[in-house]
């Protein structure tokens, strides 16, 4: 009868979860979305920076967040050409 003789070697915990790092995605957190609040201060029209927080439009991104904190007319209008992606 042949037999043989298995080694088990434990591998540091650290080491572990680098290789589970680099195995299933990245150490770094994905990076957050870009967040615009609207606030209908000039009007409802999301092309008019005066209606926006800090004046910054947003921009047609997949990690594109809005946030319509007020709309002092009862609604806004995306008045973008085409189609506008968002988060």
């Amino acid at each position: 009868m042949i037999s043989s003789i298995t080694t088990v070697r434990w591998l540091p915990p650290a080491l572990v979860a680098v290789a589970g790092a680099v195995l299933f995605g990245t150490l770094a957190p994905p990076a957050a979305a870009q967040n615009y609040t609207f606030t209908g201060a000039h009007g409802y029209y999301w092309s008019d920076s005066f209606n926006w927080q800090n004046g910054s439009i947003p921009v047609s991104q997949s990690d594109t967040a809005i946030t319509i904190a007020s709309a002092p007319l009862g609604f806004s209008i995306n008045d973008f050409a085409g189609p506008f992606v968002l988060n």
